[in-house]
């Protein structure tokens, strides 16, 4: 039979695995002022000014030509606007500038039509957008552009309904929330190393797990579970919402917490949709051999020689 202590360290290195995290943050603007802002602004390349009309779906960009970041965003907003038919994009200039300076410097863009000169404006950048005239939404400039952009273009183009775009905007900066971990990740593996295990869980209490989607729960549960903090990794796995791995790790963290009943009553009712059973086998059998209960682990057959690391 194997001890408690040698059964939670096998489970702590076979549950495990390595994470990679990004940053990002959200930004609300008023669309209101922002269509305000779009419909004041005036072509550059044309004598007619489309970003007035109300019709059909409308994206604007608010931008300054005279920043890299601001250009960045620019063509990635091209882009995306180039996959999305029956949507006029527009792109306006925030820097002050004068129409000549802006006819020289776009003249030779293949975007140049969607050129406009609006009032400075140091908000920028940012987009909003509107459909039959009215306001859909606006990515601030602290937002994920690459993320919400195309979400929005979507709505904009017809394919998909509010209450689509209310989900999508919704996972989408879920999905983007779970990087917020990485400013404190270094600190936290720094600590772990350290054995200052108090300190390090310390930090990770500061993610907001109600703001994660499933994938950022996992993540942030592993964390914990990699701290020696199997309570919190399970009030993390079981916050889920559609996530059978979060469900097996949940039972791994429920064995690790001390309720070994909870966790076979777990894994054997996750065993049937878990695509790996091996896996799941492998848990199952570590738990009932760690209780003593032979039988029930005999019962159990799995590869010669499995372990979780050699999948």
């Amino acid at each position: 039979m194997l001890s408690f202590s040698v059964m939670r360290n096998t489970f702590f290195a076979a549950a495990l695995s390595a994470a990679v995290f990004s940053a990002a943050g959200a930004h609300a603007a008023d669309a209101g002022s922002a269509l305000q802002a779009a419909s004041a602004a005036e072509p550059v390349f044309s004598a007619v000014s489309e970003i007035k009309s109300p019709h059909g779906g409308k994206a604007v960009l608010f931008f300054d030509h005279t920043k890299r970041f601001d250009l960045n965003i620019l063509a990635e907003y091209l882009k995306d606007c180039k996959g999305f038919e029956g949507v006029k994009c527009f792109c306006a200039d925030v820097s002050g500038a004068d129409k000549k300076t802006l006819t020289s410097f776009f003249e030779k863009s293949d975007s140049k039509a969607c050129i406009y000169r609006a009032a400075p404006d140091a908000d920028a950048p940012y987009m909003v957008f509107a459909r039959e005239g009215k306001p859909a939404g606006v990515i601030g400039k602290d937002g994920s552009f690459a993320s919400l952009t195309p979400v929005y273009l979507s709505y904009l183009a017809g394919k998909t309904d509010e209450a689509r775009l209310a989900e999508m905007i919704d996972a989408a900066e879920k999905a983007e929330n779970y990087k917020k971990i990485v400013p404190r990740m270094n600190l936290v593996l720094m600590l772990a190393k350290k054995g200052e295990l108090g300190a390090a869980v310390h930090e990770m209490d500061k993610v907001n797990a109600a703001e994660l989607d499933d994938k950022g729960k996992l993540l942030l549960g592993q964390t914990y579970l990699r701290l020696k903090a199997a309570e919190r990794a399970y009030e993390v796995f079981s916050s889920c919402t559609d996530s059978t791995e979060c469900i097996l790790y949940s039972g791994i963290a429920s064995y690790l917490k001390g309720d070994s009943d909870k966790a076979l009553q777990i894994l054997n009712g996750v065993k049937d949709r878990y695509e790996d059973k091996n896996k799941v086998n492998y848990y199952l059998k570590k738990i009932y051999e760690s209780r003593g209960d032979s039988a029930h682990a005999e019962e159990i057959r799995l590869p010669e020689n499995y372990n979780i690391g050699s999948e």
